[in-house]
């Protein structure tokens, strides 16, 4: 096989130099559709890299330079056209990659070589081992975790931060809904009504904030949240199931100090 590709005329206008070249290119581009894959990303643009590297290897085969330059400005433009790779949700069937890889195999090895095996098997050996890097090395989402609130991972209707919760209109349900029972250093609110309520957010009364929440409570149910030890009492807002409307509760254990006021 090697001496029927070293007798071929036309490959002999090939150096060890260029071929390495060439292959240095082929195989970053690969790398960056595995690294792509490892960022739940597949090639968009980046697929005209293919052709790219078709054109360069086509310059000396066929001894016409301008090729060498309109591959390498497809290559450009494959490598940093904003849209080169694009998020993907699932992973790719990669068993499909060994299809395209065996028959650019069966092309190379193809005798006589021609332009049209070289070319045709460099192409779909390309394209098998990149569809197969990003089906292997496709990184599957983890799941949420970290200091952002629970309201503003994987939501599909966020809040926000609770802050279109916190200005929407609201009542004070007489008699209230959530009742409160402190412990040391915590506060348990109870669901006292009979139907399950959805915690928006809340804040200790003698501050000026919105700590949001995104928890659903059942009838009888109790969640606790942290207390302060100057903590004069506590504003929960909080939504009936199947609800929109908008309801608050205020509890105080403290006389509220004369010249601080809640917003």
């Amino acid at each position: 096989m090697l001496e029927g590709l070293l007798t071929t005329p036309f490959l002999e206008r090939l150096n060890l130099w260029f071929v390495a070249a060439w292959a240095v290119l082929a195989l970053y581009w690969l790398t960056r559709v595995g690294l792509a894959a490892r960022q739940r990303q597949r090639p968009a643009v980046s697929w005209w890299s293919i052709p790219g590297l078709l054109l360069l290897l086509l310059a000396p085969l066929l001894e016409v330079p301008v090729l060498f330059g309109l591959g390498a400005a497809v290559l450009l433009l494959a490598e940093w056209w904003p849209r080169a790779f694009v998020p993907v949700w699932q992973r790719t069937a990669w068993g499909w990659g060994l299809v395209p890889i065996a028959l650019g195999g069966a092309a190379l090895l193809a005798q006589p070589v021609t332009f049209l095996s070289l070319c045709g098997g460099l192409a779909l050996a390309l394209w098998g081992l990149a569809h197969l890097l990003g089906g292997l090395l496709w990184l599957p989402p983890r799941p949420p975790s970290g200091w952002l609130p629970a309201s503003s991972l994987g939501k599909v209707e966020s809040p926000t931060f609770g802050t279109a919760v916190r200005w929407q209109p609201r009542h004070r349900p007489d008699p209230p809904e959530l009742s409160v029972a402190l412990g040391p250093g915590y506060l348990t609110l109870r669901n006292e009504s009979g139907q399950t309520v959805q915690l928006r957010g809340w804040t200790p009364a003698h501050r000026n904030a919105f700590l949001a929440l995104d928890r659903a409570l059942a009838p009888r149910a109790e969640h606790r949240l942290r207390r302060d030890p100057a903590q004069q009492g506590v504003r929960v807002w909080y939504t009936a199931d199947g609800s929109r409307d908008v309801r608050v509760l205020h509890a105080d254990w403290q006389e509220p100090t004369p010249e601080r006021t809640l917003n």
